[in-house]
């Protein structure tokens, strides 16, 4: 059976009034006016009850925690959370920024805890003590004095070696380490695995 064609008092009215409503009125799915008003890009109609409007204090929560965990406290949708958190172009969770505070934790304190105690990813705290060339809190209380590298392939500066062992150069580094900013790869006799 053929569909039956929208005529334009009907395309007047999608999103103007709710969509059940129109389905009963013309005589068509529901599915079939949320398909049409969609395919014109006409957003679904909210009545006045519908919306809340967002107080400052839920705004303020807003990146604190994870978008479900916030909608789940302000009895709100996670869509209706993640978009207005986006739309005042507030950053998600994971990745807000970091603080001068957190950057003087890496190192001292273990990775995972540090993770657990700033409501961050391990990889997240991994990745930032590396860019930041901070030796993990082992080699902090067995060597102190050192600080970890790596050169790959390309030049550029890493923390992690492919199988995960750690390069520790132990003698100065400086000559090494403005080598590898500058894209050299440089011959490493005084470096060993652990």
């Amino acid at each position: 059976m053929a569909a039956r064609k929208w005529i334009s008092m009907e395309l007047r009215v999608l999103g103007k009034r709710p969509d059940r409503e129109l389905a009963q009125q013309f005589g068509r799915s529901i599915q079939a006016i949320v398909t049409k008003r969609s395919q014109l890009g006409i957003p679904r109609f909210i009545s006045i009850g519908e919306c809340r409007r967002w107080s400052r204090e839920e705004e303020a929560i807003l990146g604190t925690d994870l978008d479900n965990e916030i909608a789940r406290r302000l009895k709100r949708a996670t869509v209706a959370t993640t978009k207005r958190r986006q739309f005042l172009k507030i950053p998600h969770f994971w990745d807000r920024p970091w603080t001068l505070e957190q950057d003087k934790l890496l190192g001292p304190i273990p990775d995972r805890q540090l993770a657990q105690q700033l409501g961050r990813t391990l990889f997240s705290i991994q990745n930032r003590r590396l860019k930041l060339g901070i030796p993990p809190v082992l080699f902090l209380s067995l060597l102190p004095g050192l600080r970890l590298h790596c050169a790959t392939s390309h030049g550029s500066r890493r923390g992690l070696r492919g199988n995960g062992a750690f390069d520790i150069n132990l003698a100065s580094e400086e000559p090494f380490m403005r080598r590898c900013c500058e894209g050299g790869r440089p011959n490493r006799p005084e470096t060993r695995n652990l």
